[in-house]
């Protein structure tokens, strides 16, 4: 009687273990889906970085354009640019 119950405790962990591994499996697919996919993570840091990237670019060359507008309106209107 004893020999049987711990063989049913032992088929219920193994059955547990698969069960475990079987769930790991699946989230680890859609993990790795989610980081490495068509429009995962890496993808939308990757679009991130280029957009703030050209905002910056923009940003600079607007601030550039004030500073030759300061420029001429302090030289009283002249069109020398240094």
């Amino acid at each position: 009687m004893e020999k049987q119950k711990f063989k049913e405790q032992k088929a219920i962990t193994l059955i547990a273990l698969v069960i475990t591994i079987v769930v790991l499996i699946i989230l680890a697919a859609i993990s790795i889906g989610a980081i490495f996919g068509e429009n995962g993570l890496l993808v939308k840091a990757q679009l991130s970085a280029f957009a703030t990237e050209m905002k910056q670019i923009e940003e600079n060359v607007h601030l550039r354009q004030a500073e030759i507008q300061a420029n001429k309106l302090s030289r009283g209107g002249r069109d020398r640019i240094i």
